[in-house]
């Protein structure tokens, strides 16, 4: 609908055309609704709804809904695709906050990004990305050979299906973290740099 994002006084009828106009600095806010759109989210430029399940991003796209680049956040969204990918991110200096990602997930392939209260349903991680998880949950969770999970959080982390971890090389400072059903070996929890208050529900360990 008309006016249904903005930048500053500036008013747009779509997530798409409101990204096509922003550039590096601007602040995209959208208002309540479901949005069925495939967009890249510019390097520089932050996209805030309002609320999880009150602004909604669905789609069906074979490929991924959202396109992150870098310096860029994404903040009180709720975003789904049961056919590809919810987030596919490259760049560095990424932020998710408060946003859930059901479907296919969310992948980064490369760079760094923070994310602070997120549910995603399948996280991937590949290439020689780097991720901060602050609080929120992971339902699967795979890492890649070249890339690295950090959780360091004040609230609870959890993993809830981290079946496909079976070495833990590449995560490093783990705080506040609970990986359920996760297939852990000694030696991979040893590889750990720093461990606090991280539990193992059901493991193997």
């Amino acid at each position: 609908p008309p006016g249904a994002c903005k930048i500053g006084a500036f008013d747009y009828a779509t997530i798409v055309a409101a990204c096509a106009a922003a550039v590096t600095g601007d602040l995209i806010k959208v208002g309540e609704g479901t949005f069925a759109e495939d967009f890249t989210l510019p390097d520089g430029v932050d996209l805030i709804g309002s609320g999880i399940n009150i602004t909604n991003i669905a789609s069906s796209t074979a490929g991924a809904t959202l396109t992150i680049a870098g310096n860029s956040s994404l903040r009180d969204f709720t975003i789904n695709n049961d056919t590809g990918l919810g987030i596919t991110c490259a760049g560095s200096g990424v932020i998710l906050n408060n946003v859930n990602v059901s479907g296919g997930g969310a992948e980064f392939t490369d760079g760094n990004a923070t994310m602070t209260d997120c549910n995603c349903g399948d996280l991937k991680l590949s290439g020689s990305s780097t991720i901060f998880v602050f609080g929120g949950e992971i339902e699967t969770l795979t890492i890649g050979a070249s890339a690295t999970l950090k959780i360091n959080s004040t609230v609870l982390a959890t993993v809830s299906n981290a079946g496909t971890i079976t070495d833990l090389s590449n995560v490093s400072r783990v705080m506040q973290a609970d990986f359920q059903g996760a297939a852990l070996t000694a030696d991979a929890t040893g590889n750990l740099s720093t461990a606090y208050n991280v539990t193992l529900t059901g493991a193997s360990k």
